[in-house]
């Protein structure tokens, strides 16, 4: 059975067939497959330390390989990084990789987003025009009082959760509005 870590090396590197069980065929990783474009890593805070050397590597040479035996081949990724946590003081405290943070650590943006009403009004509106255009609504109006709600609202889960909310709510207009 492999571990966590190696599933996310596998996952981020790809594999050569036979690399472990179950690898029946060679299989690139995400950065191979986002050369020349951008790579998103969700929650990089949670990333397990086995795999951060290999992140590091990948950030500081702009190359990855599947395996030891593998030339390494570069590629040009734009890596953008989220997480929850402060990973300064994470790394501060050993618990994330220093120089991985460093390497990630270009262009940073704080973003208060379970301060109530700092995210509602223009993120709400992106995610309410893409839900009505998906399910094909042709409007969705909010009244003043659940505006107010909204910007009160303490959003524990973030941006994630105000996408829900709005998408639960275009949909459940669609089904009043078609009975």
């Amino acid at each position: 059975m492999r571990s966590h870590g190696k599933v996310f090396e596998s996952e981020f590197f790809g594999h050569r067939r036979g690399a472990f069980t179950g690898a029946l065929r060679d299989r690139p990783g995400r950065f191979h497959v986002a050369d020349g474009g951008t790579i998103f890593l969700d929650e990089v805070g949670e990333l397990p330390s086995t795999c951060s050397p290999n992140c590091c590597a990948c950030c500081r040479t702009a190359s990855t390989s599947q395996s030891a035996r593998d030339v390494a081949r570069k590629v040009d990724v734009r890596v953008i990084a989220a997480t929850n946590l402060d990973l300064r003081e994470e790394a501060r405290a050993r618990r994330f990789r220093q120089d991985l943070f460093y390497r990630l650590n270009v262009f940073p943006l704080e973003l208060p987003l379970s301060e109530p009403g700092k995210m509602t009004s223009p993120a709400g509106s992106a995610f309410r025009r893409a839900s009505v255009e998906a399910v094909r609504c042709s409007t969705l109006r909010l009244m003043k009082e659940d505006g107010d709600r909204l910007q009160r609202y303490d959003w524990p889960g973030n941006i994630r959760e105000l996408q829900n909310v709005i998408e639960r709510a275009v949909i459940l207009s669609k089904a009043v509005a078609s009975s």
